[in-house]
Formats: structure tokens, C-alpha cells, sequence
């Protein structure tokens, strides 16, 4: 009970060395919800028109797949394959498209279960 006397006295403040009785509060600030931050990079992200994802490790992705893949069939026709920028634009332009939908599709789901996080 102690503790919380003292606690309470720490946050009240004298307003008046000659006024004794009257005793007020600090104003406490007011907190921000948690997924505030979270919603507003999220609203930017949908204003934005531009790729998500950095070009450079999305083909560096790309080429590493291909050549899994080269090694794999094991022809020496597919060796040297070499992609063009449109193409590889198209591709990444497909994989956001699909990350955003799914994306989208477990925050539907979250939403119909009544939880918090994804």
C-alpha cells in the first residue's frame, strides 16, 4: 500500500505552494496504437505505383533459379542463358502481383478469425 501511495504522490503535482488542499494531475500523454505505424507504411506502399522488391537481388533470384535449373536438366544448350530487362521486369511484376495477393488473402483470413496478427 505503500508503494502505491508513493506512486501516486510522484505523479501529482502542487499547483500552488499556498493552495494545499487542491492537488492536480500531469496530463498523461497519449499512446499511440500499436499497429498505427504498421497501417500508414501500408497506405503508402498502395499509393506508391513502383516495384516493391529491389531489381538486383530479384535477378540475382532469377539467375540463380535458371542455373538450378540448367544444372539440373543437364543440357549444355541452356549453359549461357541470359535474360532480357523487359522479361525479367514481367517476372517480377508477377511474383509482387502474387505476394500482394496472398498477401491480401491471409489478412482476409486473419480478419474472419478475429485475431491480431498474420
Amino acid at each position: 500500500m505503500a508503494k502505491r501511495a508513493l506512486s501516486v504522490l510522484s505523479n501529482m503535482e502542487m499547483t500552488d505552494p499556498s493552495d494545499q488542499g487542491n492537488v492536480s494531475y500531469k496530463p498523461s500523454k497519449k499512446r499511440v496504437k500499436y499497429h498505427v505505424k504498421s497501417l500508414r507504411e501500408i497506405r503508402r506502399a498502395q499509393k506508391s505505383v513502383g516495384l516493391l522488391i529491389p531489381r538486383l537481388p530479384f535477378m540475382r533470384v532469377v539467375k540463380q533459379i535458371t542455373a538450378n535449373l540448367c544444372s539440373l536438366l543437364k543440357t549444355s544448350s541452356f549453359i549461357n542463358v541470359r535474360w532480357e530487362t523487359q522479361a525479367v521486369i514481367c517476372l517480377q511484376e508477377a511474383a509482387e502481383d502474387f505476394a500482394i495477393d496472398f498477401m491480401n488473402d491471409a489478412y482476409l483470413c486473419v480478419a474472419h478469425s478475429h485475431r491480431n496478427k498474420i
